[in-house]
């Protein structure tokens, strides 16, 4: 299965690569993947999938790199999967310059907007673009987890899920739930910018579903327009099994140096939607400095997600929404994830 980024990256140089540099692009996807990892803790409460986007309840992944490690049909064949389908929208932090650039802002093109009227529609997408992460289901085995604690399957594997750090192939995460989403972006645009999208709304042009929605603001003369350009897929997972001092690790840190990590939670903010590029080597040194001030050791967010997942003190939880921890717990790992995509990431300048 192509990666998730993989598949964005492409989606994001068809549309854009004559439009920005592939830094440009390339500084852009970062701060999606930075925007996702924190959202995807800190609202979710769920680990973001950045390789893969076609998880099932009951599999185990391998924290590391994301792969299959265990199907679900091998160890509970026949398990019967719940799909709740509320729809739910989550802003998605971004500086409308990095959401043109991977092309979240769309062409006048591609909605059907005459090339007279293109210069018009990419000032107002520019000052407005804002990209959205729709949750549209949540799925969960009907029983509840705990029927996850009672193996089916007949391999000898099946037997060593608990904890999935046993399983030979490397610290794995036994997937208790998963949100399937789509990316989508919003821009408020003239109104007679968004007539002229609805003389054509019927079109798709190269297969790209665009939807022109609300009402017209008397106050400022806009519409919504909402084009939806990531794939619907799997986004972040849950785990079976966590461990409640891993992760109020963040958590205590934070509380005994506030100060501090407001200014870490202000530079990663000032980085994601920023308008500035290149400064990404700023940011890191940035980074770098608090986690020094903070006396935080060098741990990567693999090596402690693999302590909040899938070590020897992680239990099994039944529902993660109702774990006696603070609620700000998953914040802080929010910020902790963010922080690692971006020191973790070269751009080629």
């Amino acid at each position: 299965m192509r990666s998730l980024w993989v598949s964005l990256l492409t989606l994001v140089l068809s549309f854009s690569a004559a439009a920005a540099q592939a830094s440009e692009i390339a500084e852009a996807l970062t701060k999606l993947r930075t925007s996702f990892a924190r959202t995807a803790f800190s609202h979710f409460k769920a680990m973001p999938l950045h390789l893969r986007y076609d998880v099932e309840v009951g599999e185990v992944i391998r924290i590391q790199d994301e792969q299959r490690l265990l199907k679900s049909s091998k160890c509970y064949p026949g398990l019967e999967i719940e799909v709740d389908d509320r729809t739910e929208s989550v802003a998605v932090s971004l500086s409308r310059k990095s959401a043109v650039a991977l092309g979240l802002g769309g062409r006048a093109s591609l909605y059907g907007i005459p090339a007279s009227g293109e210069a018009e529609f990419n000032r107002s997408v520019r000052r407005s673009v804002q990209s959205i992460l729709m949750r549209t289901s949540f799925a969960y085995p009907l029983g509840g987890a705990s029927e996850l604690m009672s193996p089916t399957g007949d391999s000898a594997e099946c037997e060593a899920l608990f904890p999935p750090a046993s399983i030979p192939m490397g610290p794995g995460l036994l997937v208790s739930s998963v949100f399937t989403g789509k990316l989508i972006t919003q821009q408020a645009i003239d109104s007679d910018l968004a007539a002229g999208i609805d003389a054509s709304a019927k079109l798709t042009p190269r297969g790209l579903p665009v939807e022109v929605s609300g009402d017209a603001d008397a106050s400022t003369s806009t519409r919504s327009v909402i084009a939806h350009l990531r794939p619907e897929g799997s986004f972040a997972v849950q785990s079976a099994f966590i461990s409640r001092r891993a992760l109020m690790d963040y958590y205590a840190l934070a509380q005994n140096n506030l100060e501090t990590w407001a200014e870490l939670e202000a530079l990663i903010e000032s980085y994601v939607s920023g308008e500035e590029a290149g400064l990404l080597a700023d940011i890191k040194s940035g980074i770098w400095s608090l986690w020094e001030k903070l006396d935080q050791p060098e741990e990567t967010l693999t090596q402690y997600r693999e302590r909040l997942f899938a070590s020897e003190d992680a239990d099994f939880v039944e529902d993660v929404g109702k774990l006696d921890v603070p609620e700000e717990a998953w914040d802080r790992i929010g910020v902790v994830a963010a922080a690692e995509v971006i020191v973790s990431t070269t751009i080629a300048e």
